[in-house]
């Protein structure tokens, strides 16, 4: 007989509304108050069979349970085991798309700033180990948010490091070729860099022409 469990999970509150982060997925979910009574429920029970997972459930018809049990099924929230084990994400492939509305492009780990509190570890900086991202996987990666955006309208494509500024050659490149991806597909590309601003210069600032905004940090 099939049995199922609530995938590993963190649930978080904000704003007065629950969201569910899946581990194995990483992938999060706001969730209304029947599904996180749902999950409270389930939870500590472990291993269920459908008929008692279906038979736990607030719904007022068998119908709406089957559509519930459904829908935690296939985002993954619940997940099928095998002899206590989990079963593997080819037995139950991720049938739903989860538009993805923001991408970062981690330019560089350089940077020309030695900050105590950087989360780049100071043995990296002082050995050198700096990786600098170059226009052909840029360009693809801005392909990858675009091809994965779904019906959404408008996107964000994020300049980060390091400082991104040192690998600025990159940026007006990809700003561009980003552009005329994003025409082609009738959508909007918003873009934005976190920079610590000590090598902004006036072909940087230029950039504000193609809406590029600055997070000063």
């Amino acid at each position: 007989m099939d049995r199922f469990k609530v995938a590993e999970n963190k649930t978080i509150r904000a704003d007065d509304k629950d969201y569910i982060f899946l581990v194995a997925d990483k992938a999060i979910f706001e969730m209304d108050a029947q599904t996180k009574t749902v999950l409270d429920e389930l939870t500590p029970k472990g291993a269920l069979s459908r008929q008692e997972i279906m038979d736990s459930l607030a719904c007022e018809s068998n119908d709406q349970r089957r559509e519930l049990f459904q829908g935690l099924l296939q985002r993954r929230v619940i997940v099928p085991v095998s002899n206590g084990m989990f079963v593997s994400k080819k037995a139950t492939p991720h049938k739903l798309s989860i538009p993805l509305k923001t991408l970062i492009l981690h330019l560089t780990d350089a940077c020309n700033l030695n900050c105590r509190y950087c989360y780049h570890t100071e043995g990296d900086l002082k050995q050198g180990k700096k990786k600098i991202m170059g226009e052909d996987v840029a360009c693809r990666a801005v392909d990858f948010l675009l091809n994965h955006a779904g019906e959404l309208e408008e996107v964000v494509l994020v300049f980060f490091g390091g400082e991104p500024l040192l690998n600025f050659r990159v940026i007006p490149t990809v700003v561009d070729y980003a552009c005329q991806k994003a025409y082609a597909k009738a959508k909007k590309i918003n873009f934005a860099i976190t920079t610590n601003g000590t090598l902004l210069t006036e072909e940087i600032i230029a950039l504000h022409a193609h809406d590029v905004r600055a997070a000063i940090r």
